[in-house]
């Protein structure tokens, strides 16, 4: 649904990650900010919540900001990649971001 912006039930999130996953809903709803990424850099945004470059629909630099829908965690380990499920407004769509670069 590239271009439509629709909130996916937190069943159909879970299913997207995978379905054994804990979904944490602490930021939904939350208009957080892209930031932290080295000069250069950006973030990816995913059809998948998956490190594999085929799933990148999108692509975020620092200050570009998300609406965050629901969270998949992972892990506790802060080694491991979590990701939220986000609508992006400046792209217009939605997908799975990496946490840690915003804020």
């Amino acid at each position: 649904m590239t271009g439509t912006f629709r909130e996916i039930p937190l069943d159909e999130l879970e299913k997207a990650a995978g379905g054994v996953q804990q979904i944490v809903n602490s930021e939904r709803g939350r208009t957080l900010t892209v930031t932290g990424l080295d000069g250069d850099g950006w973030l990816a945004v995913r059809s998948q919540p998956v490190t594999r470059d085929e799933y990148i629909i999108g692509r975020l630099v620092n200050g570009d900001q998300v609406e965050v829908m629901g969270s998949v965690n992972v892990s506790p380990d802060p080694k491991v990649v979590n990701y939220v499920w986000a609508y992006v407004p400046g792209l217009k769509i939605s997908g799975w971001v990496n946490s840690r670069y915003i804020k």
